[in-house]
């Protein structure tokens, strides 16, 4: 059996410490930052990826509907999608920015560029109806509107017992 080599547990730990600072501070906003990742959820997939944002949610159940408010800040109307199915409602937005600036007579000349994104999948109750679902969009918040299906009312018998 080898004896523990001190030098290799340092630099383990100088690894781990290094993907943990990393972590910590990338792009990706803190509610989303996975710290141990081996203790953490499963991985990511296509449609969750790590710069998209879960926007923040107000829905509120009526006899007649649900409305769902998700503020979407910065995201233009035509840069929303929205795909309903009979589990839910999936949204997602994208939003990115090239800013260039410079002088070309000096020779400088600098360019940024800004993307984030926001997605959300609201699960649906059994009941709604997704081919009348109402979508619209100002300030930064999209609100739909999803309308109920008339329900019959179910037939009822009292029954005598002998």
């Amino acid at each position: 059996m080898r004896e523990p080599n001190w030098f290799d547990e340092i630099n383990r730990i100088q690894e781990d410490f290094d993907k943990l600072m990393s972590r910590f501070f990338s792009q990706i906003p803190i509610a989303e930052r996975e710290m141990l990742p081996e203790y953490s959820q499963p991985a990511l997939t296509a449609l969750e990826e790590p710069y998209f944002r879960t926007p923040l949610t107000d829905i509120v159940e009526y006899d007649n509907e649900i409305v769902a408010k998700i503020e979407m800040p910065g995201i233009k109307k035509e840069d929303i999608e929205i795909n309903a199915s009979e589990d839910g409602i999936e949204i997602r937005g994208e939003s990115s920015e090239k800013i260039e600036s410079g002088d070309k007579k000096k020779g400088w000349r600098r360019i940024e560029r800004r993307y984030s994104g926001f997605q959300r999948f609201i699960s649906l109750p059994d009941g709604v109806d997704i081919d009348n679902i109402n979508a619209s969009y100002k300030d930064g918040i999209l609100e739909l509107h999803i309308p109920k299906k008339e329900s019959k009312k179910k037939k009822t018998k009292k029954i005598k017992v002998n």
